[in-house]
């Protein structure tokens, strides 16, 4: 009898597991379908002709020939004259670009969108057209930055030329943020801007950088592809390990090496990983996506709060969602003897870390110092992870509607950026602090991204431009 009542209370409990799944249904609401003008093949060409100017930045700027920055500037000039005519701009002493388009209420805080105008180096061999040629072929714009991020920078400047060409003057005033040296983290770009804008009183509604993108849902579950809206992002630590030992002769070695030393500390870091954890950015993130889920996925994310520890054990095991959950360890340079046959007096390994929100410095050195005891570190950079925008504000809410007016076929959700970007700079100025690729074509082809053939298709970029365009429109507003 006790048997029995035990696999009926235990049916019921599975019950009610499938019915509060089954209860988990995406919201009926539609939006109605984007109409805006847009010249994608005009674009593409324009985006062809930045991409021609080799804006390539460098960790060290006395690398760094400005003079292309200069000329980029003429081309925007003469490639928008409506923006130039309407925006009044401003040039920072390191190229930045500051536009600034005044709106009829002044009691409204302004909105920001951004770019950035610098490009990474590239390797000439790997690429299968001149990488600063930009070739337009098969649909494609092709070169460096066509992704990272002149796409974006063109789609923003093309949204804001149509909409003047129009006559549309927003209630809301507009600044456009374009830095010049977001690849080196941006300490003398972005960070300086919003330092003046700080220093001038100015404070943002809500801003709009790269960072989150448009992927492929099936790796959540999801039957469709997905938005993805960043509202924060982790920090970067960069950190050396170091390993001491008896240089020399490398033909009668000791039993303990300095680079052995160094692998023991680097297999220790990898193995033994920080803990996961359902941050706010990626716990809304599953929240908002799971009605859009089906089969097992929707059944154990529907209750999370029963199986959240299963969970985060198996989306630890895959890369890219645990790095969504947890701070990850990447050892990227490794350093010994400057000859095969010396013994390394001292040997290093440094880890690029990506800390996840909620986390600090200290928690990262106090684990590293658990699991690899006798390993000296030296912190060479850090970052700490950026504040969380929320989703329960107008702001979130009315980027989020604009990308879902804009592309009615993709489950948006808020997202926690693993990368770094400009915005992390403008919280001192902005709360609602946003990141979002408006293309399309990057679900196929983020791997380009400072990589060899880097390209945007050129129907994505017009898609993007109409984005940008109904996001003017229905969160800054038209004149009354």
């Amino acid at each position: 009898m006790v048997g029995i009542i035990i696999l009926i209370a235990a049916a019921v409990f599975l019950l009610v597991l499938f019915l509060i799944a089954a209860s988990k249904k995406p919201p009926q609401e539609r939006w109605a379908p984007v109409d805006e003008q847009v010249d994608a093949a005009g674009a593409a060409g324009r985006l062809a002709g930045a991409i021609r100017i080799p804006t390539v930045s460098d960790f060290d700027r006395s690398k760094m020939d400005y003079s292309k920055f200069d000329e980029l500037h003429a081309y925007l000039e003469q490639a928008y004259p409506l923006v130039h005519k309407t925006l009044a701009r401003e040039v920072t002493d390191r190229k930045c670009l500051i536009y600034h388009w005044q709106g009829t209420d002044e009691s409204l805080l302004p909105a920001g969108l951004l770019a950035h105008m610098d490009v990474v180096p590239v390797n000439e061999d790997e690429w299968d057209d001149p990488p600063f040629g930009g070739v337009i072929r098969d649909g494609y714009v092709y070169g460096r930055g066509a992704l990272d991020m002149k796409g974006q920078l063109i789609a923003v400047l093309e949204s804001v030329e149509a909409l003047l060409g129009e006559g549309f003057t927003p209630k809301r005033s507009v600044y456009l943020l374009f830095g010049s040296d977001e690849e080196p983290m941006g300490d003398f770009g972005a960070k300086l801007i919003s330092e003046e804008l700080e220093r001038r009183g100015v404070r943002l509604s809500f801003i709009l950088d790269e960072g989150g993108a448009i992927q492929d849902g099936k790796m959540m579950g999801v039957k469709r592809d997905i938005a993805l809206i960043g509202i924060c992002e982790k920090g970067v630590m960069n950190l050396r390990l170091t390993a001491k030992g008896k240089g020399g002769h490398a033909s009668m070695p000791p039993r303990r090496t300095a680079a052995g030393g160094v692998a023991k500390a680097v297999t220790a870091v990898e193995k033994h990983q920080m803990k996961g954890s359902f941050n706010y950015a990626a716990e809304h993130m599953f929240k908002t996506l799971t009605p859009h889920m089906g089969g097992a996925f929707k059944f154990f994310f529907a209750n999370k709060w029963l199986f959240g520890g299963l969970l985060k054990s198996i989306l630890c095991k895959i890369p890219a969602s645990a790095a969504l959950i947890r701070t990850t360890f990447a050892p990227t340079q490794l350093s010994g003897s400057n000859a095969p046959n010396v013994l390394a007096g001292s040997a290093s390994a440094v880890f690029n870390i990506r800390v996840v929100p909620g986390e600090t410095d200290r928690d990262v050195l106090a684990h590293v110092k658990k699991v690899a005891p006798e390993a000296a570190q030296d912190v060479i950079y850090y970052y700490p992870p950026s504040p969380v925008s929320s989703v329960d504000t107008d702001e979130y809410k009315g980027v989020a509607r604009a990308v879902a007016d804009a592309f009615p076929e993709l489950a948006v959700a808020p997202y926690p950026v693993v990368a770094a970007t400009d915005s992390r700079h403008y919280y001192n100025i902005c709360d609602n602090v946003f990141r979002f690729v408006p293309f399309l074509s990057i679900r196929d082809d983020l791997g380009t991204v400072h990589a060899a053939n880097e390209r945007l298709s050129v129907e994505s970029l017009g898609r993007g431009i109409a984005f940008y365009k109904h996001l003017v429109r229905t969160t800054c507003g038209p004149e009354k």
